[in-house]
């Protein structure tokens, strides 16, 4: 004996309207759900962008240092290794940036023997004045006019003094 299924009849529009109650309630579910934040205008995520490849490159190109291994590098025989770099910092003559939640000091800012450049500190008082951290890093890689369009990274060892004027002039223009 054979039985044919019965037919199913579909409520299309009952259907359709389920399924736009079910987006508008997913909408709402995701809408709750995201953060509260001002959206950015696209020039700023260019900027954010650009930035953020500068910290990578500048990372990439010159290396950065635990505090732990700036002791090491410099040769330290104390047992917290970690505290020269922050004395170092406090006392001005080195700096640093934070990478992903951790802190490093930029390999450029040491002599082969792991000593802070001596020109480090005055440079770091003046561009401090303006920039903190990722900023005075930047500085010291970005095209300077002042140099010729060279960087001042470039010059730290050549010419240091050089570099120095370049601070102050770029100090000045950036207060008057």
């Amino acid at each position: 004996m054979s039985r044919t299924a019965p037919a199913i009849t579909i409520d299309r529009e009952a259907v359709e309207k389920a399924a736009a109650e079910h987006t508008r309630q997913m909408n709402r579910m995701v809408e709750a759900m995201l953060p509260d934040m001002r959206v950015p205008l696209p020039v700023e995520v260019l900027q954010a962008r650009r930035n953020a490849e500068a910290r990578y490159e500048l990372l990439q190109e010159f290396g950065g240092l635990t505090s732990t291994q700036v002791g090491e590098f410099a040769g330290t025989k104390s047992s917290n290794r970690a505290a020269l770099a922050h004395r170092w910092k406090s006392d001005g003559r080195i700096f640093s940036v934070v990478y992903r939640g951790v802190t490093y000091f930029p390999g450029f800012q040491f002599d082969a023997e792991g000593q802070p450049l001596p020109v480090m500190a005055e440079i770091i008082k003046i561009v401090g004045q303006v920039a903190k951290g990722w900023g005075v890093a930047l500085w010291f890689t970005g095209a300077n006019g002042w140099l010729g369009g060279k960087r001042p990274v470039d010059l730290l060892v050549k010419n240091p003094k050089k570099v120095l004027e370049a601070a102050r002039h770029e100090a000045e223009e950036l207060y008057f």
